[in-house]
């Protein structure tokens, strides 16, 4: 008999022992800041369904971040929610206004210029994005001494790079991109083309501000600065800025 008293006492106070650490383990992590009823955030929610843990004492659900649910006290934010997982495909389109900053040829100068740049990227997780895109573009180029006009510069592009979205909670996201671009250029002296086209391969930096006007809108605008070779078309490597406005899809 005295070693059965022996045994429950011991098993009723390994029992009182181990409560703490069970009781602990099992109890769910509070929302942060605690809970919306005022509640010691270290204690245990009193009351309510018990499928529920952050119901308030009269049992209603507590819903401490938007768009949360029953059973989803922690459901993401828009934001939140794009930035962890990616918006996946997203078009775009941009009009340029080209400034040459280089002489394409001794005695030459560039006069701003007109372009449109399409493109088609993916979002990864976390704002990094990558994209191919295809434009073409014109400016007229002038004889330095007296800047009339000798011809026109005319010309296409396909190119393939990236871009990185600097997410955040705002609407307004800055980005940063950069591109390798294949150009093909076509001189134009009296208004009709030559039949001759030359290739040039460059190097985009972009940088720019997003204006996320919805969660499948963005109206965009910043500044590229391109590196070309030479290749037959230039005497020298030729570098031009191009400001930018424009807008991308995001499905």
């Amino acid at each position: 008999m005295r070693s059965i008293k022996n045994f429950a006492f011991a098993l009723a106070t390994g029992a009182l022992l181990a409560s703490p650490l069970l009781a602990g383990g099992a109890r769910a992590e509070p929302p942060p800041g605690g809970y919306q009823d005022g509640s010691d955030p270290g204690a245990a929610p009193q009351g309510g369904d018990p499928t529920q843990p952050y119901a308030n004492g009269g049992g209603d659900q507590v819903q401490p971040y938007a768009g949360g649910g029953p059973g989803q006290p922690y459901a993401q934010t828009p934001d939140e929610e794009g930035a962890s997982e990616g918006r996946g495909i997203q078009y775009g389109a941009h009009l340029l206004f080209p400034v040459w900053l280089t002489e394409p040829v001794a005695g030459y100068s560039v006069n701003p210029g007109i372009a449109l740049h399409g493109r088609i990227g993916w979002e990864f997780p976390g704002g990094l994005a990558a994209e191919l895109g295809l434009g073409v573009m014109g400016n007229e180029v002038l004889h330095v001494s007296d800047e009339t006009l000798d011809y026109s510069l005319t010309g296409w592009w396909i190119s393939g790079g990236g871009r990185f979205s600097f997410l955040n909670p705002s609407a307004l996201v800055p980005f940063v991109g950069a591109a390798l671009q294949i150009n093909v250029w076509n001189e134009c002296p009296t208004g009709s083309c030559t039949a001759d086209s030359y290739a040039t391969v460059a190097v985009v930096g972009t940088a720019g501000l997003i204006w996320e006007m919805t969660a499948d809108l963005g109206i965009e605008a910043g500044i590229n600065a391109t590196i070309s070779a030479p290749g037959d078309v230039f005497e020298s490597s030729q570098t031009f800025i191009s400001p930018f406005a424009g807008a991308t899809l995001y499905y």
